[in-house]
């Protein structure tokens, strides 16, 4: 082999060290990416008060498995729309600065904010977007993130917004139901009893209804003090001595079911509607 070509390959390995020196870096902290907002894990968040100013938070809390929103009385809340606001906890900061260094005012950040607070000790506030990258500008303490902007709307919503969309709480049996045509209670040997009788109508048939009520969801829930005539509905649950009732009305192609005890309104699909108020053969009831 000639010099020129030990060389050659003399300087393709001093080349080649000087590529692996660059990106590896010897002695330098591997890259863990962006930190995130809090060091809260998601499974420790049992509280979260969301607020405008200094306003009267609105309170989301756990208990068990289940989040509810705080009132009177609690109503269960909807677990997807709190587990999305959860993530902000680990949301990553894309840049970070001292608060010293900005104008609060102009991002947004003044003394009407949004505040969201885990656990009543870690308070996030809200301010506006970075014009260049559409980032959300989030102040913990002394320090102003940058973060995707994922989470506005949540911290706007209203209270309505976090109800769960279930027409029935959960957990709990249905014991006797009451539709605009047709009556259903369980009797003392747990036999379903049907007002007025169907012959052909069999106990298949009355579970599949009842497990519709019992999974049945709304396209989503709204204020309502609406009395206008409709249909009523009441569902006797297991352990409660007073039932649930709705009112109905058709609006469009949607019906509404409005909680008159709570003045929230559920807005459910017409065809979602047609099988909560219908009890039709099971398909091996009515097979010869």
């Amino acid at each position: 082999m000639g010099s020129r070509t030990l060389l050659n390959l003399g300087l393709l390995l001093a080349l080649a060290l000087l590529v692996l020196l660059v990106i590896f870096e010897p002695g330098r902290e591997p890259d863990t990416g962006p930190s995130p907002l809090t060091a809260l894990g998601i499974a420790d968040i049992h509280r979260i008060q969301l607020a405008r100013g200094e306003e009267t938070p609105r309170l989301l809390y756990r208990e068990g498995e289940h989040w509810y929103l705080d009132g009177n009385p609690p109503l269960e809340a909807e677990t997807a729309q709190v587990r999305q606001l959860l993530r902000l906890a680990r949301e990553p900061a894309q840049r970070r600065y001292a608060a010293t260094n900005l104008d609060l005012a102009r991002i947004g950040l003044g003394p009407d904010a949004h505040r969201v607070i885990f656990n009543d000790e870690v308070e996030l506030r809200f301010g506006t977007t970075d014009p260049l990258d559409g980032l959300r500008y989030v102040q913990r303490d002394g320090e102003i993130s940058l973060v995707r902007d994922f989470y506005q709307h949540l911290v706007e919503a209203n209270a309505e917004h976090w109800v769960s969309r279930r027409l029935l709480p959960g957990g709990q049996a249905i014991v006797a139901l009451e539709l605009p045509e047709l009556k259903l209670h369980r009797d003392a040997e747990g036999r379903w009893q049907l007002q007025p009788e169907q012959p052909d109508i069999g106990s298949d048939a009355i579970i599949a209804l009842l497990e519709r009520w019992r999974h049945a969801n709304a396209l989503r829930v709204e204020r309502s003090e609406v009395r206008e005539p409709g249909l009523w509905v009441r569902v006797r649950l297991e352990g409660q001595e007073t039932p649930v009732e709705f009112q109905l009305r058709q609006v469009g192609d949607d019906w509404r079911f409005l909680r008159t005890d709570l003045g929230l309104e559920y807005r459910v699909a017409d065809h979602t509607t047609r099988q909560l108020l219908r009890l039709s053969p099971a398909v091996n009831e009515t097979t010869p």
